[in-house]
């Protein structure tokens, strides 16, 4: 059991390595992106400001305002490569939190590079039903990577490469794409990184020689494991304010509820206490009996 555990930990810490680097080449391929999600063909695309306040203050992984003929969109996009139980519900509290800024419902999509299966496509419970769409990024074939102009798009075909030969045709459609050095230097690095990360051999006689902060290697560990461990803690939190919310709405003794429970809330790190305090809100009848359920937990 002990092995088990030590080896999911392990697997963590390398799966979250990949979040701002997936992130980087995402914000370099978003009309690609956006071809690949949607039939919409935008005349404008802006780039929106990542941080929403709702319960608390959130961070969309990409948010965009897209025009086309007809009407402005907005699309939200969560890059996802590790299973997260509580996904589904961020999802309806992004989007909540999304209508009340913009005043528009946004499209939601979901963008998966884990292995095993993708997460479900909605969020349900007793009175709440909320969709968005997965897309499952390592079935749709490497062709559909390679035939883009865009080099940064292309390097995400490593997540459908199946065998060497596939990793020598992205490294070569890349070439011919980049015909700048420097840029040809930096899409490189990215994918030596991402390489590196999910463990694929590049054959790197091939790749222009690049510095590469170690910082962004797998050979970086210091201070994951605690990186991990805090996002689940602000993701459960993030959850409890939401089910707080949703069940007792927001009437002027609910929001002086909801300041005490944020109170509490930030005073408990333990995980196995806030899935207890997670659960309990389904069974307490007022916001007064789930502070008080929240306080008997906290002192076990």
């Amino acid at each position: 059991m002990a092995h088990s555990s030590l080896k999911n930990r392990k697997a963590k810490k390398k799966i979250a390595r990949l979040d701002p680097v997936f992130k980087e080449i995402f914000q370099k391929s978003i009309p690609e992106i956006i071809k690949l999600v949607s039939n919409q063909k935008p005349q404008k695309i802006s780039l929106l400001p990542e941080e929403l306040r709702f319960v608390k203050q959130l961070r969309a992984d990409l948010l965009l305002s897209i025009k086309t003929k007809n009407r402005s969109h907005i699309l939200h996009f969560e890059i996802q490569n590790y299973s997260d139980k509580l996904l589904p519900e961020k999802m309806l509290l992004y989007k909540i939190a999304i209508k009340a800024k913009y005043k528009k419902e946004p499209e939601q999509f979901v963008l998966w590079f884990g292995k095993g299966n993708p997460p479900k496509p909605q969020f349900k419970d007793k009175s709440t039903l909320h969709r968005f769409k997965v897309i499952d990024m390592r079935k749709l074939g490497l062709r559909r990577f390679l035939e883009s102009h865009n080099p940064y798009f292309v390097i995400l075909g490593i997540v459908s490469a199946r065998e060497k030969r596939d990793l020598e045709l992205i490294k070569e459609r890349i070439k011919v794409l980049s015909r700048d050095e420097e840029e040809r230097k930096e899409v490189m690095k990215n994918l030596i990184l991402l390489s590196d990360m999910l463990k694929i051999k590049l054959s790197r006689e091939m790749i222009p020689k690049v510095e590469i902060p170690v910082e962004k290697t797998t050979l970086y560990k210091i201070g994951f494991e605690e990186g991990i461990k805090e996002g689940k803690v602000e993701g459960l939190k993030e959850a409890i304010l939401l089910d707080f919310e949703l069940k007792f709405g927001n009437g002027q003794f609910r929001k002086s509820k909801l300041n005490e429970l944020k109170k509490l809330l930030s005073k408990i790190d333990d995980i196995r206490k806030l899935r207890k305090i997670k659960k309990a809100i389904f069974s307490a009848e007022n916001p007064d009996e789930f502070i008080r359920k929240i306080k008997e937990i906290n002192k076990t």
